[in-house]
């Protein structure tokens, strides 16, 4: 585990945690680092819940966890901009307030086997530029899918449930 004394490192911006595959969680410090911008806990596969960051963090990368779900909190994160949970075998909900992270531009969901049920896009997305959604269990894309208005790349690569995405 980290030291809770970790809040005392009040200019860090980034912090790389990958492959601590023995990390269980995070303390509840790491959200008053306040200029922390990236956090990186890829392939930390003991960690279970969505970590409590700063509403300023600009980039998640929690690839390879053992999360299960995102918090609905999430759209507290105003500043986020890439959200990474490649290869989370266990993750499945994505919450609605997702489309409230205005600055989204990268969200990443390859390989979350789970995962199969896109929010539907109420809101207009228009700094989301980047989907990827290969290997999931998807069954239809996210709807409206005129709401996503910036995308340029929507990967859906081997969605063996995929049906009806002939009218793209």
């Amino acid at each position: 585990e980290l030291p809770s004394s970790i809040a005392r490192l009040r200019e860090l911006i980034y912090l790389d945690l990958g492959g601590c595959n023995r990390l269980k969680n995070l303390p509840s410090a790491v959200s008053k680092l306040g200029c922390l911008e990236k956090l990186d806990l890829s392939g930390c596969s003991s960690i279970t819940e969505f970590p409590k960051v700063s509403r300023n963090i600009r980039e998640l990368y929690l690839d390879g966890t053992a999360i299960r779900e995102i918090p609905s909190s999430i759209e507290c994160l105003c500043e986020l901009a890439e959200l990474h949970l490649r290869n989370c075998k266990q993750f499945e909900i994505l919450p609605s307030s997702i489309c409230k992270l205005r600055n989204l531009q990268r969200l990443n969901l390859s390989g979350c086997i789970q995962f199969g049920d896109f929010p539907e896009v109420l809101e207009p997305m228009n700094c989301l530029r980047y989907l990827y959604l290969e290997q999931t269990r998807i069954t239809k894309l996210p709807s409206p899918i005129g709401n996503l208005k910036g995308l340029a790349c929507l990967e859906v690569g081997n969605c063996k449930f995929l049906t009806g995405i002939t009218c793209l």
